[in-house]
């Protein structure tokens, strides 16, 4: 049985749609079945998901694998509706499933400087787009970690949608 999102898991993704107030959560919201796919398998905690019902009851093999893994997570979906979904996705296609994800721990500098790798960093960045394309280059090629200074904020949504998941398998330094 499928239950209403709680407003306070609202509020929370609101929240976690700014700057400050992902700091504050130690959250970021994710959208899609393959960015919920990737972090599951990342190992990454979600505090919590919603999706539409026509998702949980789909007939598509990915979207039940993927509620059956929340389950097994620990982390039941929450329903809600399109329209209320919307108001996190701005209408892209993927908004039947958001969560809210808790943004990794990121490891000590000393640590990774130590590692013998490479530090990919982006330093002042302002589109979230290329920091999310730059996680995935530094995840291709290897490199030790991810940095990122200045106004470059690799939890925004869109630095998280372009990075495909990126993000949550190369430790990420801010």
């Amino acid at each position: 049985m499928s239950q209403p999102v709680p407003a306070g898991i609202l509020e929370d993704l609101r929240r976690a749609q700014s700057p400050g107030g992902r700091a504050q959560l130690g959250c970021c919201v994710i959208e899609g079945l393959r960015l919920h796919e990737r972090a599951l398998r990342a190992g990454c905690v979600l505090r919590a998901v919603v999706a539409t019902q026509s998702f949980l009851e789909s007939d598509d093999l990915r979207a039940d694998a993927l509620v059956a893994a929340l389950f097994e997570a620990g982390c039941k979906p929450f329903v809600a509706s399109r329209e209320t979904l919307a108001e996190f996705t701005g209408g892209r296609g993927g908004g039947e499933v958001i969560g809210l994800l808790e943004i990794p721990e990121a490891p000590a500098i000393e640590e990774l400087a130590t590692s013998g790798g490479v530090l990919l960093a982006a330093v002042d960045v302002e589109d979230p787009g290329n920091v999310g394309a730059l996680s995935r280059t530094a995840l291709a090629s290897g490199a030790a970690g991810f940095f990122t200074c200045g106004v470059s904020d690799p939890w925004h949504p869109k630095a998280l949608r372009t990075s495909m998941g990126s993000l949550f398998k190369i430790p990420v330094l801010e």
